[in-house]
């Protein structure tokens, strides 16, 4: 194979230098050349596999993304001259031909960063000035592979001192550390060898003042009174998010390398996880939290100096208040001057495809954990059995490792995570049980695995691992159950129970790069932030907080399986998967809503303003204001939102009452509504009419967007604006069962799959909508429709064009695009009410509820709320408990043991 990963080096060179990614034709016509020149060849079968994998993973595409910038920027980086490529060019070497990454795909990785390099700053430019930003990448997406290329470039430019601040924990430290070494540095200090980019080109090495074992520590400031201006190549510290670590540096910049010297010297602070810890929870915008005050501090003893923060869940980052400015730590770290959204590469596993997408096969239900491990359980809980559940997770790690090796998958290391609890001593609980658990499955398959079937399935446990075999993974490939159980045995000895958290080692998979490691890892918190599991393949996930950003780390299970992607599985609670989904789609609204703002050129702060007013922010923005107070006055603005009742009591009572309530406000409609498609439409209603319907309306308490207190409050200010006059729609699928209103008014029913939770039925199926995206086209002239359709072309043409895509297959894919809510509430001049009866196809006893949903036009043409028009309501004490309390209690209890 040694010929064939020569002239696959070659070709990636080759689309590299060309920029373009070689067809087959072309494949073929160059490879006889590359033979040639190299002095090797290959027979058919090889030459046929090298052009199959070279066409396979150039089909991986990642797009460009959406960038918001500060108006009156002005590039720089065409103006200079003579400009070093070094440390971009042996990175960019390494990801090619060391780490296998896609040419496309690094063409578009350093591409993006030379545009992010150029909203930054020249580091030679005279003056003080800060440049602040702000990168959303999606969880376990390749953030790291991104920053690391954007340190190279600046590097090249002139940056000197780089920061890379890589989150609260040891273990995400260290694994970024190590990835800094092979991407960026080119030498490990600790084995004193050149490693990653060291052995491309080691002619230049950068400075490092920290190592995989060692953080920017106390006990090393004697031997580091060294000033950063005396170093010819820039220096670099990776280090934790942690108060010893920072005001060891603070003390360190301020003491041995003389201040004065250190205020014309170009700094660039790169901040991972920047939403955890950095954002700033005092309500006093006049204090500063210990963690955003010293990051503060080491931008103010410099005058060239940039931040740049990176995170998965931006939304406590976008809350930051962007006039908050202190005179002795400077302004505080809104992304003043540019927020990319990155766009994961096409083989990505996310959120999006996870829960959304009705085709996947990756989620499983927990629903017999109440007994065993409980969601909700005691500081002194005591765990003394398994659910099934959990052992069919288990059965399933073993039998997918087996066939990922027999696969040959890239990766050696398969991974199983378990978290179920943030409380060290359950984890521990834990792996006692499972450790004895595991030894016994392992036993039993040991002593089957070579009988015959009919004799092997006589052992319950064996027959056990069958049943779930057989239900999984059996049709996926021709290997016997006997091969698998056998290959488990031949990875038996690298099979191992860890618990990952603060009081244990890191975990450390380079440890056994060799052989590869089998592990299943418990843990909680440790495991919820930015650490990679390697080859993680099935996720056993039992947590109990409704936080977006919080619950979207905890996704380790996103990021990429390639070659291995069927083999995944997640399991969960019905409700957890719910909140998902609806959280999956809050985020592709929020990163649509930024295309929108970039195509109307609207800067960082009108974006933060808008994101801060949606009203499925509630949770997000609680936690920034909760921290101190008990009882939150939460503001919302529903400009240019769709808000639905997608959680519906499941109490008789309410139910009809809410019944009762839409007949009634039908019956006063009356029947002068025009006919619009199959639905009834009302024009001209007036906006009182409507509140006193809302008001009628028992919303549940889980339905924080359309909290009654706020939607009316909101609507009551608005009415002698553009909420004055309403259109009201009647959905009616004429082909489904019917529903009688009053005499002679009878619709046909939606019908939606609901899980139920305690008193609440809860919408799901695709995007876990009530209502379809064409139901805000109701009420639209046919001149708006067209406008909308148009919008949504133009933005999904440009992300098509940024792709680099034929111009022949982009017309294609025009062709298919339709307008969503987004593309129609840009037009929409009236607000529009719209009316469900809905059929819970799962529950006979839920055979007709009543729902609505709220499509809102725009407030102005910034479309943001002045504080004026915003709706408010109050969340007590009992939510706050229930909801963002258990997860404070974590974060705290977590940083009390790091610290």
């Amino acid at each position: 194979m040694e010929c064939y990963e020569i002239l696959k080096s070659q070709l990636k060179t080759l689309m590299i230098n060309q920029q373009k990614i070689l067809t087959k034709e072309e494949l073929e016509k160059n490879i006889p050349l590359l033979e040639m020149v190299s002095n090797c060849t290959l027979d058919s079968m090889e030459r046929e596999k090298l052009i199959r994998d070279i066409i396979s993973e150039n089909q991986i595409s990642i797009p460009l993304g959406t960038e918001v910038v500060k108006k009156g920027w002005e590039p720089w980086l065409h103006k200079l001259e003579d400009r070093s490529t070094y440390y971009e060019d042996r990175y960019r070497h390494y990801l090619l031909h060391n780490e296998n990454y896609p040419a496309g795909v690094v063409n578009k990785i350093f591409e993006k960063n030379e545009k992010l390099l150029d909203y930054l700053e020249n580091p030679y430019r005279e003056g003080k000035w800060i440049k602040k930003g702000l990168v959303m990448g999606y969880v376990q997406s390749g953030k790291t592979a991104n920053y690391i290329s954007l340190i190279n470039k600046a590097a090249d430019v002139g940056y000197k001192l780089i920061i890379l601040i890589a989150g609260i924990h040891n273990n995400l430290r260290e694994q970024t550390q190590k990835r800094v070494n092979e991407g960026f540095i080119g030498f490990d200090n600790l084995e004193k060898n050149y490693i990653g980019v060291g052995l491309v080109d080691h002619k230049r090495i950068p400075g490092s003042l920290t190592s995989t074992l060692n953080d920017f520590k106390k006990t090393n400031l004697q031997s580091l009174g060294i000033n950063p201006k005396d170093y010819n190549e820039p220096i670099i510290l990776v280090i934790k998010k942690n108060y010893s670590t920072l005001n060891n540096i603070l003390n360190w910049l301020k003491g041995t390398t003389r201040e004065e010297k250190l205020s014309d010297y170009p700094l660039l602070i790169i901040d991972d996880e920047a939403d955890n810890a950095s954002v700033n929870t005092k309500k006093n915008p006049d204090e500063a939290t210990k963690i955003n005050r010293q990051i503060r501090e080491i931008l103010a003893l410099f005058h060239r100096r940039c931040y740049v923060g990176y995170t998965a869940t931006p939304f406590a980052n976008i809350f930051i208040n962007p006039d908050n400015e202190d005179d002795e730590i400077g302004e505080d770290l809104f992304p003043e001057d540019f927020i990319i959204a990155l766009e994961a590469p096409s083989n990505y596993i996310g959120a999006k495809k996870i829960f959304l997408d009705e085709d996947s096969d990756i989620l499983r239900k927990i629903e017999d954990n109440e007994v065993c491990l409980p969601v909700k359980h005691r500081a002194d809980f005591r765990v003394e059995c398994l659910p099934q559940s959990l052992y069919t997770a288990v059965y399933l790690f073993l039998l997918s490792g087996a066939v990922k090796r027999l696969r040959n998958v890239k990766n050696r290391h398969h991974s199983m995570l378990i978290n179920v609890s943030f409380r060290i001593s359950v984890q521990e609980q834990i792996k006692t049980l499972l450790d004895e658990d595991l030894r016994k499955i392992l036993n039993s398959i040991r002593f089957n695995h070579k009988k015959d079937l009919h004799a092997m399935l006589k052992n319950d446990t064996v027959a056990g691992i069958y049943s779930v075999w057989e239900g999984e993974y059996k049709d996926k490939d021709s290997y016997s159950f006997q091969e698998i159980l056998e290959e488990i045995i031949n990875y038996e000895r690298l099979t191992k129970v860890l618990v990952i958290n603060s009081k244990n080692e890191p975990l450390r998979y380079s440890d056994y790069d060799d052989t590869g490691l089998n592990v299943i890892a418990i843990g909680g918190y440790s495991l919820s932030r930015g650490f990679t599991l390697e080859g993680l393949t099935v996720s056993y996930f039992l947590r109990n907080t409704q936080m977006y950003d919080t619950l979207l780390q905890m996704g380790r299970w996103f990021g990429y399986r390639d070659g291995y992607d069927d083999l995944c599985r997640v399991f969960m609670r019905p409700e957890a998967i719910e909140w998902y989904g609806y959280i999956a789609e809050v985020v592709e609204e929020l990163k649509e809503e930024l295309k929108i703002m970039e195509y109307y050129k609207r800067s960082p702060r009108d974006y933060g303003l808008k994101i801060k007013d949606h009203p499925a922010s509630l949770i997000v923005t609680a936690r920034n204001k909760m921290y101190s107070a008990r009882d939150a006055l939460v503001e919302v603005c529903y400009s240019n939102k769709l808000i639905e009742t997608r959680v519906l009591s499941s109490k008789k009572n309410v139910i009809k009452d809410n019944l009762d309530t839409v007949k009634q406000f039908v019956y006063e409609l009356g029947r002068d509504y025009i006919p619009n498609s199959n639905n009834y439409l009302w024009e001209n209603i007036s906006a009182d009419t409507v509140l006193g319907f809302l008001k009628q309306f028992k919303n549940h308490p889980l339905n924080q967007s359309t909290d009654t207190g706020a939607l009316t409050n909101y609507i009551e200010k608005g009415k002698e604006y553009e909420l004055n006059s309403w259109d009201v729609a009647l959905v009616n699928i004429s082909k489904n069962e019917s529903y009688t209103l009053y005499d002679g008014f009878t619709i046909g029913k939606i019908e939606r799959n609901a899980p139920l939770e305690d008193d609440a039925i809860v919408i799901s199926g695709k995007n876990h909508r009530v209502g379809q995206p064409s139901d805000e086209r109701i009420g639209l002239s046919q001149e708006d429709i067209n406008a909308a359709k148009e919008l949504a072309v133009s933005l999904k043409k440009m992300k098509l064009e940024e792709e680099g895509l034929p111009e022949e297959e982009i017309n294609e894919k025009l062709q298919k695009v339709k307008p969503i809510g987004n593309h129609y509430r840009e037009f929409r001049k009236k607000p529009l009410l719209i009316l469900y009866i809905v059929k819970v196809k799962n529950a006979e006893e839920f055979d007709s509820v009543a729902a609505y949903g709220i499509s809102f036009p725009k407030i102005s043409e910034n479309d943001i709320c002045d504080s004026s028009r915003k709706g408010f309501y109050k969340v007590n004490q009992r939510w706050w408990e229930e909801y963002i309390k258990p997860t404070w209690d974590e974060l705290e209890e977590v940083i009390e043991d790091e610290e």
